[in-house]
């Protein structure tokens, strides 16, 4: 359906179809999250009926059901530097601590990229490196995020078939400058165990990055 209108760009508003790509994929996780959900409760449920010897008692009941309305057990998960942190929050948290740019080297960029980026200072200078394999982010999308948040400029970069991983690069040719590897697009973060890495190594990546800097800009359908 996103497709389609996008396709069909006259049929509604651009904020509105901003707000209605942002409820879908929002819509999209919730169903998601929730049969992860049920498929715990599942696994409780059969691990308590395993064994023919123990009868379930009231209060494992209870703490099956506690599990099932606690929201930590619907929100994602990922490693940060050893630390288990919340997907999204762990995003966030990388993009805050930025004081001067934000390079963000992802071949499968969507929505969701855009908008954990939705805080980030109006000084910070945004640079999403990206081939956007699948087309999945639309030239409509980006226009309505940057109409919705006009503080947050973002450009955009073909990484050209250079890059296989993902990275977040921070403060770029400072003395700040930090790197992180990145298990996953930050559109999927904790959907599957993963991890943030943080580069020790940054010179090795320091003339690859001045590189890319010069890369075509990345034209979205």
């Amino acid at each position: 359906m996103k497709d389609y209108i996008a396709d069909n760009g006259a049929l509604i508003e651009q904020k509105q179809y901003l707000q209605l790509s942002m409820q879908v994929n929002a819509n999209t996780e919730d169903v998601r999250k929730l049969q992860i959900s049920l498929n715990a409760v599942e696994n409780r449920m059969t691990a308590l009926a395993g064994s023919v010897q123990d009868a379930v008692k009231r209060s494992e009941l209870a703490d099956i059901m506690m599990d099932f309305e606690n929201s930590n057990t619907q929100r994602e998960w990922l490693v940060l530097n050893g630390e288990v942190v919340e997907a999204d929050i762990a995003h966030e948290n990388i993009y805050a601590s930025a004081r001067k740019s934000i390079f963000v080297v992802d071949n499968y960029i969507g929505l969701k990229t855009l908008v954990l980026l939705k805080n980030v200072p109006e000084n910070v200078q945004i640079i999403l490196f990206s081939d956007n394999i699948g087309n999945r982010l639309h030239r409509k999308e980006l226009e309505d995020f940057q109409k919705e948040y006009p503080s947050v400029r973002i450009c955009m970069k073909k990484t050209e078939g250079r890059f296989h991983d993902r990275y977040i690069i921070l403060d770029h040719d400072t003395d700040d400058e930090r790197i992180y590897h990145c298990g996953a697009s930050s559109k999927d973060a904790g959907r599957h165990v993963t991890s943030i890495t943080e580069v020790r190594e940054k010179e090795l990546y320091r003339n690859l990055i001045d590189e890319i800097l010069q890369a075509p800009d990345l034209i979205l359908q």
